[in-house]
């Protein structure tokens, strides 16, 4: 059974920053099948990822915290800057980089290998805490 999220009023923009091709296509797919109304950016070469985050304004942003080393940098300086996006770090089953993550504003984190189902509950959660989408799902 296929979940599908509607979303009222609104569209959603993702933004998924991984150097992982086959990763990307993956969480491209899960978002664009899911949530059908959005919109999805998909940053292959992670150059100027902070001016493209402040280009795009997504209203959630999924990087892998490992990617060209600038994972962590990047949610830092979101951090910093106080950028009104949602970000779902996706890494290693590791408590020190979970932690590090949560530290620094992470509204979630999934876990490598990517479980579908696991992605769309966390980002399912985060949708629930922007008021201008509340969403609904519907079984098909």
């Amino acid at each position: 059974m296929k979940v599908q999220n509607v979303l009222d009023n609104s569209k959603v923009t993702f933004l998924v920053a991984n150097n992982d091709l086959q990763m990307q296509e993956q969480i491209g797919k899960v978002l664009e099948v899911n949530y059908v109304d959005s919109d999805v950016i998909k940053l292959f070469k992670n150059h100027d990822l902070f001016d493209k985050l402040i280009k795009y304004k997504p209203d959630v942003f999924i990087v892998d915290i490992d990617c060209d080393r600038i994972g962590y940098q990047i949610i830092k300086l979101v951090a910093m800057f106080k950028l009104n996006v949602r970000i779902v770090a996706i890494g290693a089953r590791s408590t020190g980089k979970i932690a590090l993550c949560l530290f620094n504003g992470v509204t979630g984190y999934v876990m490598k290998p990517i479980d579908n189902m696991s992605m769309i509950h966390t980002i399912d959660d985060i949708l629930e805490t922007i008021p201008s989408l509340r969403s609904r799902k519907a079984r098909a």
